[in-house]
């Protein structure tokens, strides 16, 4: 059974244009691999603030749920840190089960002793993939798998959805 997935985009103009893409293309490939139901995807655009772009039970096809991926746009500011707590309490139209928060660790600076809070996902599988840098541990401390790539070009490489896929749905790494 394919779970309710979650997938947050960190999206503010700190990302390249060609990094975003990689991003969309990242979430489209797993999407299909997964071979799931499209009513249990959601997309969250995020930067200094949090978008809901895709709700659960929004599309019941895989064709106009990629239509809708590859349609995701960049948001306007640059990030000045996002505001995770923002994020991670986000209403859903649906509890999800698996929340994967792309990122791209660039100089954000957060408050001291800062983590992720539960919030509404305290029982859900939190899985962060980073790309480009290592990424600040305090933010990514409760999550119960990191996958980390040097670029995000790496991204079109199929062991990459596969092993994004197994974390998704059974916590391998």
């Amino acid at each position: 059974n394919t779970p309710r997935i979650v997938f947050a985009i960190e999206s503010s103009l700190e990302i390249s244009q060609a990094d975003f893409n990689n991003e969309r293309t990242l979430i489209e490939s797993v999407v299909l691999n997964l071979e799931g139901n499209a009513a249990d995807v959601a997309v969250v655009l995020y930067d200094t603030d949090v978008h809901l772009n895709i709700t659960f039970d929004q599309f019941n096809e895989f064709s106009p749920l990629n239509k809708a991926i590859r349609s995701l746009s960049r948001l306007a500011p640059v990030s000045r840190g996002s505001d995770l707590e923002k994020l991670f309490n986000t209403t859903f139209t649906k509890t999800p089960q698996v929340f994967l928060m792309l990122k791209k660790e660039v100089n954000s600076t957060y408050p001291q002793g800062f983590k992720v809070p539960d919030g509404k996902l305290g029982g859900v599988k939190k899985i962060a993939i980073i790309f480009e840098k290592e990424s600040n541990i305090r933010d990514i401390a409760d999550f119960h798998a990191v996958i980390h790539f040097v670029d995000s070009y790496e991204f079109y490489e199929p062991p990459v959805i596969n092993e994004v896929t197994d974390a998704l749905c059974y916590g391998k790494r």
